[in-house]
């Protein structure tokens, strides 16, 4: 079973978007893509595979939601799917994330099915969720499934290193083609992705680990090189932390000092993953986190974001009343 789960938050933050962005577009384009997957997969039982699509394993929808959230989105969720309102929200970002995280366990999903968690500023291409599946079935040794991200195309550039978060002693696993779709292993990825139940179930403790510094946020770079047993630090690198992490002035050095305990928990945790669950990704993406600066190729997104709009008018949402 392919378990999509989007995480909402009524409000807003100051982040530079692009012209085209909205959270009813980021909706209606998951919208789009959960549709689309259950009619290649299946809505919410096994079949038969279907031609060239991968497994027809079925598709369920949820949706979380970190406080209020526009009657004119709530709607649509309900004919979807499930709505899980977060009790006493807003929780906040590492609230709900948590929250989300801990959705398999209780709900009851099975180790073998997928989930997808994606945030609500992500537009995504109308196959994402069916990629996502096909790549499932193809790369089992594959915990992890981004939409997005990437890595360097040339690993002796410096800039593109620092980009993609990308230390020295980390070289990717095998490119694997499926479906007619490279899938390429990355080292990092934001808080949209997908996991195996069973493999994130292994792995929470990395998670928690993760988010233990700090109470708004969490390392989300680091959380992937942990579960995938690269160590994040090495040398100057645990006072420094990740490319643009520290600052010279007295917050960044008392900051720095606070952060290193952290990091040698981290780096002990990676060596403890005998298994790595490596993280792959589609290339090209098929989600773009609609942040100015964070999308590669604007004019393609630009034009899909167009496509979301037609579809959503000739299909009236595409979900009947």
């Amino acid at each position: 079973m392919l378990r999509l789960v989007l995480r909402s938050y009524g409000g807003e933050n100051l982040k530079g978007r692009p012209g085209y962005y909205s959270k009813e577009l980021a909706f209606t384009s998951f919208e789009r893509a959960a549709l689309h997957a259950r009619a290649v997969l299946g809505a919410t039982s096994p079949a038969d595979p279907g031609p060239g699509a991968g497994p027809r394993c079925g598709v369920s929808v949820t949706f979380v939601n970190d406080g209020p959230v526009p009657e004119s989105l709530t709607g649509r969720m309900y004919r979807l799917g499930d709505v899980v309102p977060i009790p006493n929200g807003p929780v906040g970002t590492q609230g709900s994330y948590t929250f989300a995280l801990d959705l398999p366990a209780a709900m009851g999903w099975p180790d073998e099915d997928v989930v997808v968690f994606v945030e609500d500023d992500y537009l995504l291409a109308q196959d994402a969720f069916v990629a996502i599946a096909q790549a499932a079935e193809a790369i089992p040794q594959a915990g992890y499934f981004a939409l997005g991200h990437g890595r360097p195309r040339d690993f002796s550039d410096p800039e593109q290193l620092r980009r993609f978060g990308i230390v020295p002693w980390w070289r990717p696993a095998p490119d694997i083609g499926v479906q007619g779709r490279r899938w390429i292993n990355i080292l990092g990825v934001t808080s949209t992705f997908a996991a195996r139940v069973g493999v994130l179930r292994q792995d929470r403790d990395i998670f928690m680990l993760c988010q233990r510094p700090f109470r708004k946020r969490w390392y989300d770079h680091e959380t992937a090189m942990l579960y995938q047993g690269v160590r994040p630090y090495r040398g100057t690198s645990f006072w420094t932390g990740m490319p643009d992490d520290f600052t010279l002035s007295v917050r960044g050095v008392l900051r720095a000092a606070y952060l290193v305990p952290f990091r040698v928990a981290m780096n002990l945790r990676a060596g403890r993953q005998r298994t790595p669950h490596y993280l792959y990704a589609p290339d090209p993406v098929v989600a773009a986190h609609m942040e100015v600066g964070a999308v590669e190729d604007p004019a393609f997104w630009a034009a899909e974001a167009e496509r979301v709009r037609a579809w959503a008018r000739e299909t009236s949402g595409g979900i009947p009343a």
